[in-house]
């Protein structure tokens, strides 16, 4: 017995699944090396496509504008500090974990 293809498309899939959680449920995801922030001023959505089609060209524009990085030191350091109170959209593309900053508007 085969399952019928999926007619929803990987951008409606994405949105689907994206949810918000605290710092420290992503911690452990963290310590795998996993996570990578993303600015606030892009879609997550877009990002997670782009990781998810390998369009290398555009995630490397992102890496180099360092509008997608893996958070530094510091920025974790302030997020350890409110563990949860710290809340992130955040997406799985396996392996990765994206994930956004939640900030009052």
């Amino acid at each position: 017995m085969t399952t019928a293809p999926d007619p929803r498309t990987l951008e409606e899939k994405l949105r689907a699944q994206l949810d918000t959680t605290t710092w420290r449920d992503l911690r452990t995801h963290v310590a795998r090396g996993a996570v990578f922030s993303i600015a606030p001023a892009l879609d997550i959505v877009a990002v997670a496509i782009a990781v998810a089609e390998d369009d290398t060209e555009q995630v490397r524009a992102w890496l180099d504008a360092n509008e997608l990085s893996r958070p530094s030191a510091e920025t974790m350091a302030i997020w350890e500090r409110s563990l949860d109170a710290a809340m992130f959209r955040c997406l799985v593309v396996a392996p990765y974990v994206l994930i956004q900053r939640v900030t009052d508007a």
